[in-house]
């Protein structure tokens, strides 16, 4: 980890000298911090939890987002409230639709899946009734209990 910040220490103290005097100083924070954050951030990101959102000094990064086939494999459905599921953790994480995506949407999802259904809509309203997805002022979001059996088959995908 430290190589690299060794490495471009150099190329900080020479752009910060090409400043003006009186901004020389700030100039060096700021770079030295940035090379700082970066690197812990690719530390966290090669050695912590994958999906975690890494924030700190300037910089942001997320591990690459999974695919939604790269997702149902990972969960591995087995029935059509569990697509439904999926679907709404992959809009709602990977998808940014975090206030709400519409029963619509879930379709647009299963039908990405290639998971055909006869009617969509009942393993919704099913998913609905069971208390995996709550209703949001017309739209849908996942509940905890959806949540947590995300996370428990995210657990079961790394066995």
């Amino acid at each position: 980890m430290f190589e690299h910040i060794k490495e471009n220490l150099q190329e900080i103290i020479e752009i910060a000298e090409s400043c003006p005097e009186r901004y020389r100083d700030t100039c060096f924070e700021l770079l030295l911090q940035f090379l700082l954050s970066v690197q812990s951030a690719k530390f966290q990101y090669e050695h912590e939890m994958p999906t975690k959102v890494i924030k700190q000094g300037f910089v942001s990064t997320v591990e690459r987002p999974l695919s939604l086939p790269e997702l149902k494999d990972q969960i591995n459905p087995k029935s059509a409230k569990e697509f439904v599921i999926l679907c709404a953790h992959w809009l709602e994480q990977y998808q940014g639709k975090l206030d709400g995506y519409t029963s619509s949407d879930i379709v647009d999802c299963l039908k990405q899946l290639r998971y055909n259904l006869k009617n969509p809509y009942d393993a919704i309203s099913k998913a609905k009734r069971e208390g995996y997805l709550i209703d949001n002022r017309g739209t849908l979001l996942l509940s905890q209990k959806g949540i947590e059996f995300i996370k428990s088959k995210l657990e079961e995908g790394k066995k």
